[in-house]
């Protein structure tokens, strides 16, 4: 802190750096923003695949703007006003995660087991987005639409509890899905480049550095060594430039 204070700019500014761990939390307050004003986690990848999400099946809804996810449940939504026509998928995930609160105890016997996830790709003419059903309310008018993090550094939550962003491959028919499964990337990527803005005393090593999230492990803490060779090539092969 001290250094930053006499040497402001030499605060790794123009850096990327690649957290290759468990992923990182995308909606922690110090990730949010380096201290120049940039965005700081610049893109998330996943190279375990736990996220994948086939989204190749064409559904149209009906006249009454009702359309059937594959998960059985009929989603409703004023569609013709964005989506002409809809890729969906269902995501079936199985979440048993240890809940932080009390409050989270109701939520976590619901999630226990196998549950669905309805995935509605479209392209709006300009980019494809996508929205995940993951209020099970029915009512997509209720969930947040994304499209790729990289482009617009958006993110939504599961349950209110777990934070997720999105890329979009192959034409819409492949959707990843990209979750923190546990929390120690998040404390590797605060310590080396979190920024407080008012508050330099908080902050990580170089918080004027931007982030690439790498995630190579599963919801079980379990370490793929071919994902980690493939997240340490990919910092070599390709070049993502700073923003």
């Amino acid at each position: 802190a001290h250094f930053l204070l006499k040497y402001p700019k030499y605060d790794g500014r123009g850096l990327l750096l690649a957290i290759i761990d468990h992923g990182v939390d995308i909606s922690l307050p110090g990730l949010q923003k380096t201290s120049t004003g940039l965005p700081k986690i610049v893109d998330c990848f996943d190279f375990t695949g736990i996220g994948n999400v086939d989204t190749s099946t064409i559904r149209k809804a009906n006249a009454e703007n009702i359309l059937n996810g594959l998960s059985g449940r009929k989603l409703k939504e004023d569609l013709k006003k964005k989506i002409a026509e809809e890729t969906v998928a269902t995501s079936k995930t199985q979440r048993k995660t240890a809940w932080k609160t009390d409050e989270n105890k109701k939520l976590a016997q619901i999630i226990s087991t196998e549950f669905f996830i309805d995935c509605i790709v479209w392209n709006d003419g300009k980019k494809w987005r996508t929205c995940l059903d993951t209020s099970l309310s029915k009512n997509l008018d209720e969930i947040k639409v994304l499209t790729n993090f990289r482009d617009e550094h958006e993110y939504s939550f599961i349950f209110e509890e777990i934070s997720y962003c999105i890329t979009i491959e192959d034409e819409g028919n492949l959707v990843k899905i990209f979750v923190s499964p546990h929390d120690h990337g998040s404390c590797v990527a605060n310590i080396a480049a979190a920024h407080f803005p008012g508050e330099p005393k908080r902050d990580g090593l170089a918080p004027g550095a931007q982030i690439i999230s790498m995630n190579i492990t599963d919801q079980n803490d379990t370490e793929y060594s071919d994902s980690l060779n493939e997240a340490v090539s990919f910092t070599f092969k390709v070049k993502i430039k700073p923003y």
